[in-house]
């Protein structure tokens, strides 16, 4: 049985964001995450899309266009929306654990590379921080090594608020207070992680 969490990117045309959030996520994580796309409005795949989803070293030989409708009768763990229009119609969907709705300019109406370049770039770093965070296999916080910089409820020290830099898989314990980087762990490698 598959286990992995069931992720649905949507768009207005299903062309180009929705197309690339799904490879790119595929790509990063589709050991955890079944991964698909769809649109309210679909069209056909845009060739500048594409083309940056192969220069980034991605399948894309299996993207195709849909309707939301075609994917709705599903259950979907996380549903997100790409662009506010897509947010404000994506309803037929059955069953939804989670709805998030990111807004990303639609690159097809400058119809230039650079502009599917930028919103591919931007999308890699939004979808990195959403494998990070919803990552199955995330170390627990205490088996991190404390710093003191949070205390818990009934004054058990606790080891903070940690993030992973994604290029090094060193640890990074966020601050309560500032949301800064504490300086005690700052070159703390993760439990697992290979630098």
């Amino acid at each position: 049985m598959d286990n992995r969490r069931r992720v649905l990117f949507v768009c207005t045309a299903n062309s180009a964001r929705s197309l690339m959030a799904e490879a790119l996520l595929k790509g990063q994580a589709g050991d955890q995450f079944e991964v698909a796309s769809a649109g309210t409005e679909p069209s056909k795949p845009h060739p500048l899309a594409l083309q940056c989803i192969d220069e980034a070293g991605l399948d894309s030989t299996t993207l195709r266009s849909k309707s939301v409708a075609s994917v709705g009768d599903a259950h979907w763990d996380y549903v997100i929306t790409l662009c506010d229009k897509a947010a404000r119609e994506c309803q037929p969907i059955a069953s939804v654990g989670q709805m998030i709705a990111w807004d990303f300019p639609d690159p097809v109406p400058k119809n230039r590379h650079a502009t599917f370049a930028l919103v591919m770039k931007e999308l890699k770093d939004r979808i990195s921080l959403f494998v990070l965070v919803h990552q199955k296999n995330r170390p627990s916080v205490d088996s991190l090594p404390g710093c003191g910089c949070l205390q818990s409820i009934g004054g058990r020290e606790s080891s903070g608020l940690y993030a992973a830099d994604p290029a090094t898989g060193r640890a990074v314990c966020l601050r309560a207070d500032r949301g800064a980087r504490c300086p005690a762990t700052a070159d703390q490698p993760l439990p697992g992680a290979t630098p």
